[in-house]
Protein backbone atom coordinates (compact mmCIF):
# COMPACT_ATOMS: atom_id res chain seq x y z
CA UNK A 1 0.00 0.00 0.00
CA UNK A 2 1.19 3.52 -1.01
CA UNK A 3 1.22 5.85 1.98
CA UNK A 4 0.19 9.60 0.89
CA UNK A 5 2.94 11.90 0.73
CA UNK A 6 3.49 14.20 3.78
CA UNK A 7 1.59 16.74 3.95
CA UNK A 8 2.86 20.59 4.64
CA UNK A 9 0.70 20.61 8.34
CA UNK A 10 1.89 17.53 9.00
CA UNK A 11 5.85 18.41 8.87
CA UNK A 12 5.41 22.08 9.77
CA UNK A 13 2.29 22.11 12.60
CA UNK A 14 3.72 24.72 14.17
CA UNK A 15 4.54 27.26 11.21
CA UNK A 16 2.29 30.19 12.73
CA UNK A 17 4.23 30.01 15.67
CA UNK A 18 7.56 30.19 13.80
CA UNK A 19 6.53 33.02 11.52
CA UNK A 20 5.45 35.25 15.12
CA UNK A 21 8.95 34.34 16.63
CA UNK A 22 10.98 36.00 13.74
CA UNK A 23 8.87 38.62 13.41
CA UNK A 24 9.53 39.67 16.80
CA UNK A 25 13.21 39.34 16.67
CA UNK A 26 13.14 41.48 13.61
CA UNK A 27 10.97 44.03 15.00
CA UNK A 28 13.48 44.00 18.49
CA UNK A 29 16.31 44.28 15.89
CA UNK A 30 15.29 47.12 14.39
CA UNK A 31 14.26 48.43 17.59
CA UNK A 32 17.67 48.13 18.81
CA UNK A 33 19.31 49.60 15.49
CA UNK A 34 17.02 52.56 16.05
CA UNK A 35 17.98 53.55 20.32
CA UNK A 36 21.85 53.05 19.40
CA UNK A 37 21.55 55.63 16.37
CA UNK A 38 19.14 57.82 19.03
CA UNK A 39 21.89 57.64 21.55
CA UNK A 40 19.11 57.65 24.33
CA UNK A 41 21.36 55.02 26.36
CA UNK A 42 24.57 55.68 25.07
CA UNK A 43 27.31 55.82 27.42
CA UNK A 44 30.97 57.54 26.89
CA UNK A 45 33.33 55.40 26.36
CA UNK A 46 35.86 56.36 29.27
CA UNK A 47 32.57 55.22 31.77
CA UNK A 48 33.28 51.37 31.29
CA UNK A 49 34.12 49.77 34.27
CA UNK A 50 36.84 47.23 34.39
CA UNK A 51 37.69 44.30 32.55
CA UNK A 52 37.19 41.67 34.97
CA UNK A 53 35.75 38.93 32.49
CA UNK A 54 36.19 37.00 29.02
CA UNK A 55 33.99 36.13 26.64
CA UNK A 56 34.51 31.84 26.72
CA UNK A 57 35.59 31.57 22.68
CA UNK A 58 37.12 34.59 21.32
CA UNK A 59 38.74 35.48 25.04
CA UNK A 60 37.54 39.29 24.40
CA UNK A 61 37.46 41.27 27.62
CA UNK A 62 34.45 42.47 28.93
CA UNK A 63 32.93 44.32 32.05
CA UNK A 64 29.44 42.79 31.56
CA UNK A 65 29.53 40.00 34.40
CA UNK A 66 29.81 36.55 34.64
CA UNK A 67 25.56 36.06 33.09
CA UNK A 68 27.21 37.54 29.66
CA UNK A 69 29.78 35.26 29.52
CA UNK A 70 27.27 32.54 30.16
CA UNK A 71 25.00 33.14 27.50
CA UNK A 72 27.59 33.19 25.37
CA UNK A 73 28.51 29.71 25.80
CA UNK A 74 24.55 29.32 24.80
CA UNK A 75 25.18 31.31 21.70
CA UNK A 76 28.34 29.20 20.78
CA UNK A 77 26.33 26.07 20.97
CA UNK A 78 23.59 26.98 19.30
CA UNK A 79 25.98 28.46 16.41
CA UNK A 80 27.92 24.89 16.19
CA UNK A 81 24.40 23.19 15.61
CA UNK A 82 23.44 25.23 12.95
CA UNK A 83 26.52 25.09 11.26
CA UNK A 84 25.74 21.62 11.68
CA UNK A 85 22.66 21.52 10.34
CA UNK A 86 23.57 23.61 7.57
CA UNK A 87 26.02 20.98 6.42
CA UNK A 88 23.63 17.82 6.89
CA UNK A 89 20.76 19.30 5.21
CA UNK A 90 22.59 20.61 2.34
CA UNK A 91 24.77 17.51 1.92
CA UNK A 92 21.24 15.07 2.36
CA UNK A 93 19.35 17.06 -0.38
CA UNK A 94 22.44 16.87 -2.38
CA UNK A 95 21.85 13.14 -2.05
CA UNK A 96 18.22 13.30 -2.74
CA UNK A 97 18.65 9.59 -0.55
CA UNK A 98 15.44 10.43 1.90
CA UNK A 99 13.29 13.86 1.78
CA UNK A 100 12.44 13.19 5.44
CA UNK A 101 15.81 13.45 6.45
CA UNK A 102 16.47 16.50 4.63
CA UNK A 103 13.57 18.22 6.23
CA UNK A 104 14.60 16.88 10.23
CA UNK A 105 17.68 18.99 9.52
CA UNK A 106 15.91 21.56 7.77
CA UNK A 107 14.20 21.58 11.14
CA UNK A 108 16.52 21.85 13.34
CA UNK A 109 18.37 24.96 11.10
CA UNK A 110 15.12 26.71 12.08
CA UNK A 111 14.88 25.75 15.73
CA UNK A 112 18.65 26.37 16.19
CA UNK A 113 18.27 29.88 14.67
CA UNK A 114 15.12 30.39 17.19
CA UNK A 115 17.88 29.60 19.64
CA UNK A 116 20.65 31.48 18.34
CA UNK A 117 18.92 34.54 17.59
CA UNK A 118 17.37 34.77 21.12
CA UNK A 119 20.43 33.87 23.25
CA UNK A 120 22.25 36.88 20.30
CA UNK A 121 19.84 39.12 21.36
CA UNK A 122 19.61 38.75 24.98
CA UNK A 123 23.40 39.09 25.39
CA UNK A 124 24.33 41.79 23.30
CA UNK A 125 21.30 44.16 23.96
CA UNK A 126 23.27 45.82 26.65
CA UNK A 127 26.31 45.80 25.19
CA UNK A 128 25.03 47.44 22.29
CA UNK A 129 22.70 49.99 23.54
CA UNK A 130 25.47 51.64 25.79
CA UNK A 131 27.98 51.34 23.25
CA UNK A 132 25.55 53.04 20.17
CA UNK A 133 26.78 53.62 17.26
CA UNK A 134 30.58 55.14 17.68
CA UNK A 135 33.23 53.13 16.96
CA UNK A 136 35.49 54.25 20.09
CA UNK A 137 33.16 52.55 21.92
CA UNK A 138 34.42 49.11 21.16
CA UNK A 139 37.63 48.34 21.74
CA UNK A 140 39.73 46.16 20.28
CA UNK A 141 40.38 43.17 20.72
CA UNK A 142 36.78 42.69 20.35
CA UNK A 143 34.43 42.93 17.54
CA UNK A 144 34.03 46.58 16.20
CA UNK A 145 30.92 48.46 15.44
CA UNK A 146 30.37 47.48 11.76
CA UNK A 147 31.08 44.04 12.55
CA UNK A 148 28.09 44.13 15.12
CA UNK A 149 26.01 45.97 12.20
CA UNK A 150 26.98 43.05 10.17
CA UNK A 151 25.59 40.41 12.70
CA UNK A 152 22.57 42.83 12.99
CA UNK A 153 21.83 42.79 8.73
CA UNK A 154 22.73 39.19 8.67
CA UNK A 155 20.71 38.31 11.33
CA UNK A 156 17.42 40.32 9.53
CA UNK A 157 18.40 38.56 6.49
CA UNK A 158 18.18 34.94 7.71
CA UNK A 159 14.79 35.51 9.23
CA UNK A 160 13.68 36.38 5.85
CA UNK A 161 15.04 33.41 4.07
CA UNK A 162 13.83 31.02 6.37
CA UNK A 163 9.78 32.62 6.18
CA UNK A 164 10.74 32.62 2.55
CA UNK A 165 11.81 29.19 2.25
CA UNK A 166 9.18 27.49 4.27
CA UNK A 167 6.12 29.57 2.28
CA UNK A 168 6.75 28.53 -0.58
CA UNK A 169 7.26 25.01 0.95
CA UNK A 170 3.47 25.70 2.07
CA UNK A 171 2.27 27.82 -1.11
CA UNK A 172 4.61 25.78 -3.68
CA UNK A 173 4.97 28.98 -6.01
CA UNK A 174 2.09 30.04 -7.95
CA UNK A 175 0.45 26.91 -9.29
CA UNK A 176 -1.08 25.50 -6.71
CA UNK A 177 -4.81 26.80 -5.55
CA UNK A 178 -4.13 27.32 -2.49
CA UNK A 179 -2.46 30.98 -3.43
CA UNK A 180 -1.66 32.81 0.26
CA UNK A 181 -4.35 34.74 1.76
CA UNK A 182 -3.67 38.68 1.22
CA UNK A 183 -2.42 39.27 4.73
CA UNK A 184 -0.30 36.57 4.08
CA UNK A 185 1.21 38.06 0.97
CA UNK A 186 1.41 42.12 2.49
CA UNK A 187 3.49 40.36 5.75
CA UNK A 188 5.94 38.82 3.46
CA UNK A 189 6.53 41.77 1.05
CA UNK A 190 6.97 44.32 4.48
CA UNK A 191 9.16 41.75 6.24
CA UNK A 192 11.67 41.64 3.17
CA UNK A 193 11.13 45.66 2.78
CA UNK A 194 12.09 45.98 6.28
CA UNK A 195 15.24 44.21 5.32
CA UNK A 196 15.89 46.04 2.46
CA UNK A 197 15.64 49.40 4.72
CA UNK A 198 17.99 48.28 7.56
CA UNK A 199 20.65 47.01 4.89
CA UNK A 200 20.53 50.67 3.09
CA UNK A 201 20.44 52.51 5.99
CA UNK A 202 23.67 50.55 7.38
CA UNK A 203 25.34 51.33 3.95
CA UNK A 204 24.76 55.14 4.23
CA UNK A 205 25.81 55.36 7.64
CA UNK A 206 29.19 53.37 6.46
CA UNK A 207 29.54 55.61 3.52
CA UNK A 208 29.02 58.73 5.48
CA UNK A 209 31.77 57.00 8.34
CA UNK A 210 34.23 56.31 5.90
CA UNK A 211 34.43 59.54 3.28
CA UNK A 212 33.12 61.64 6.33
CA UNK A 213 33.79 60.72 9.26
CA UNK A 214 36.75 60.94 11.32
CA UNK A 215 39.89 58.35 10.44
CA UNK A 216 38.99 54.92 11.24
CA UNK A 217 41.03 52.50 13.07
CA UNK A 218 42.19 49.46 10.66
CA UNK A 219 40.02 46.85 11.72
CA UNK A 220 36.87 49.47 11.65
CA UNK A 221 38.10 50.75 7.90
CA UNK A 222 38.49 46.61 6.95
CA UNK A 223 34.76 45.22 8.03
CA UNK A 224 32.84 49.18 7.12
CA UNK A 225 34.38 48.20 3.69
CA UNK A 226 33.24 44.98 3.58
CA UNK A 227 29.45 46.29 4.28
CA UNK A 228 29.97 48.58 1.66
CA UNK A 229 30.97 45.99 -0.91
CA UNK A 230 28.78 42.61 0.43
CA UNK A 231 25.42 44.68 1.43
CA UNK A 232 24.33 44.76 -2.08
CA UNK A 233 24.34 40.91 -2.98
CA UNK A 234 22.04 40.55 -0.56
CA UNK A 235 19.79 43.11 -0.57
CA UNK A 236 19.12 42.61 -4.77
CA UNK A 237 18.41 38.82 -3.71
CA UNK A 238 15.86 40.39 -0.85
CA UNK A 239 14.60 42.57 -3.42
CA UNK A 240 14.04 39.83 -5.67
CA UNK A 241 11.94 37.90 -3.15
CA UNK A 242 10.14 41.05 -2.77
CA UNK A 243 8.81 41.21 -6.19
CA UNK A 244 8.47 37.25 -5.69
CA UNK A 245 5.91 38.00 -3.33
CA UNK A 246 4.71 41.18 -4.52
CA UNK A 247 3.52 39.09 -8.21
CA UNK A 248 2.51 35.61 -6.30
CA UNK A 249 -1.29 36.51 -6.51
CA UNK A 250 -1.46 38.30 -10.14
CA UNK A 251 -3.71 35.87 -12.41
CA UNK A 252 -1.05 37.41 -14.73
CA UNK A 253 2.14 36.21 -13.50
CA UNK A 254 1.03 32.57 -12.61
CA UNK A 255 3.82 30.11 -13.72
CA UNK A 256 3.38 27.78 -16.46
CA UNK A 257 5.07 24.76 -14.19
CA UNK A 258 5.01 23.69 -10.58
CA UNK A 259 8.97 23.89 -9.83
CA UNK A 260 9.32 27.86 -9.31
CA UNK A 261 8.58 27.22 -5.26
CA UNK A 262 11.27 24.33 -5.07
CA UNK A 263 13.79 26.89 -6.89
CA UNK A 264 12.79 29.92 -5.07
CA UNK A 265 13.09 27.78 -1.35
CA UNK A 266 16.71 26.13 -2.49
CA UNK A 267 17.55 29.68 -2.97
CA UNK A 268 16.34 31.02 -0.05
CA UNK A 269 18.15 28.59 2.07
CA UNK A 270 21.24 28.18 0.41
CA UNK A 271 21.90 31.75 1.39
CA UNK A 272 20.69 31.35 4.88
CA UNK A 273 23.22 28.70 4.87
CA UNK A 274 25.98 30.81 3.56
CA UNK A 275 25.02 33.60 5.86
CA UNK A 276 25.11 30.88 8.81
CA UNK A 277 28.69 29.50 6.95
CA UNK A 278 29.92 33.10 7.24
CA UNK A 279 29.23 33.74 10.83
CA UNK A 280 31.21 30.21 11.51
CA UNK A 281 34.32 31.04 9.82
CA UNK A 282 34.40 34.63 10.10
CA UNK A 283 34.51 33.76 14.55
CA UNK A 284 36.58 30.66 13.72
CA UNK A 285 39.62 32.79 12.27
CA UNK A 286 38.88 35.91 14.21
CA UNK A 287 39.71 33.75 16.79
CA UNK A 288 42.65 31.40 15.54
CA UNK A 289 43.75 33.15 12.23
CA UNK A 290 42.63 37.01 12.39
CA UNK A 291 45.07 37.69 9.52
CA UNK A 292 43.55 35.94 6.98
CA UNK A 293 40.15 36.55 8.10
CA UNK A 294 39.21 39.25 5.79
CA UNK A 295 40.60 37.10 2.85
CA UNK A 296 39.20 33.69 3.32
CA UNK A 297 35.64 35.43 4.39
CA UNK A 298 35.75 36.97 0.90
CA UNK A 299 36.35 34.12 -0.80
CA UNK A 300 34.38 31.67 0.53
CA UNK A 301 31.28 34.28 -0.02
CA UNK A 302 32.09 35.11 -3.78
CA UNK A 303 32.31 31.62 -4.28
CA UNK A 304 29.13 30.69 -2.61
CA UNK A 305 27.20 33.64 -4.21
CA UNK A 306 28.40 32.85 -7.60
CA UNK A 307 27.44 29.00 -7.55
CA UNK A 308 23.86 29.73 -6.15
CA UNK A 309 23.58 32.48 -8.81
CA UNK A 310 24.76 29.96 -11.68
CA UNK A 311 22.57 27.21 -10.06
CA UNK A 312 19.63 29.41 -9.95
CA UNK A 313 19.95 30.71 -13.25
CA UNK A 314 20.89 27.02 -15.18
CA UNK A 315 17.24 25.82 -13.64
CA UNK A 316 15.40 28.90 -14.48
CA UNK A 317 16.58 28.56 -18.57
CA UNK A 318 16.02 24.44 -18.17
CA UNK A 319 12.75 25.42 -17.14
CA UNK A 320 11.89 28.33 -19.73
CA UNK A 321 12.91 25.46 -22.11
CA UNK A 322 10.31 23.14 -21.19
CA UNK A 323 7.59 25.58 -20.98
CA UNK A 324 8.46 26.61 -25.04
CA UNK A 325 8.30 22.90 -25.74
CA UNK A 326 5.61 22.11 -23.32
CA UNK A 327 2.98 24.74 -21.74
CA UNK A 328 1.55 22.92 -18.72
CA UNK A 329 -2.42 22.90 -19.57
CA UNK A 330 -3.62 22.18 -16.01
CA UNK A 331 -1.27 25.61 -15.18
CA UNK A 332 -2.88 27.58 -18.12
CA UNK A 333 -6.59 25.92 -16.70
CA UNK A 334 -5.64 27.33 -13.64
CA UNK A 335 -4.47 30.64 -14.60
CA UNK A 336 -8.11 30.90 -16.93
CA UNK A 337 -9.87 29.73 -13.81
CA UNK A 338 -7.91 32.75 -11.45
CA UNK A 339 -8.75 35.18 -14.12
CA UNK A 340 -12.98 34.53 -14.16
CA UNK A 341 -12.92 34.59 -10.78
CA UNK A 342 -11.30 38.46 -10.87
CA UNK A 343 -13.99 39.24 -13.86
CA UNK A 344 -16.85 38.12 -11.31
Amino acid sequence: MVKDPPTFASLFPHYSHIVVYFTMAKGFIVILLTLMATDIFTQPSNSVKSMLWKTPFQKHPHSYGAWYSKTLVSHLFSAALVTLATIASVAVALGAANKLAHVFWGKIFIFGWIWHLTDGLVTTFRRLIVSGLHEQNYPSPGFNLFTYLQFGFFACCIIDFVIDGIGNLKYKGRCTEELPPKSHQQFYIASTLCSICVGLGIIIFAIKKLFFGVQLGADNMESCVLVIVEFPVYIYVLFNQFQYWWNICEPSQVNMDNTIWLRRHSESMLFGGVITMLGFLGNFFFRFAKTYNAFIWATFEISSIVSIFVYTSRHAKIRNRLLVLNASQPALEYKMKLDKSKNI
